[in-house]
């Protein structure tokens, strides 16, 4: 993802489950600058659990935060859940 980062100037945010050790996984996201860099991550929060979605069974809740990125281009921060179910977000 880096390559393609860098190959067409851009910042790709890759969503991947990250496994911390055993029976620890994390609904994750990984950012990527525009020059290639890795930034950090960002682990969800606020896990989903309505009918249909049963993620509290695979997933911990993220333990980092709302980490801010500083990107070339500017800083930011996001979050990515279903709004209706983690408005404790709004608060940060």
């Amino acid at each position: 993802m880096s390559t393609y980062a860098k190959k067409y100037n851009m910042v790709i945010i890759v969503p991947i489950y990250e496994k911390e050790q055993a029976g620890f996984l994390y609904n994750t996201a990984a950012v990527i600058d525009a020059d290639g860099t890795y930034l950090g991550k960002y682990r969800k929060n606020h896990i989903t659990h309505t009918s249909g979605f049963w993620e509290k069974f695979f997933f911990k809740p993220g333990n980092l935060g709302y980490p801010f990125f500083k990107r070339s281009m500017q800083r930011s921060a996001f979050i990515f859940a279903m709004i209706d179910t983690s408005l404790m977000a709004l608060e940060y």
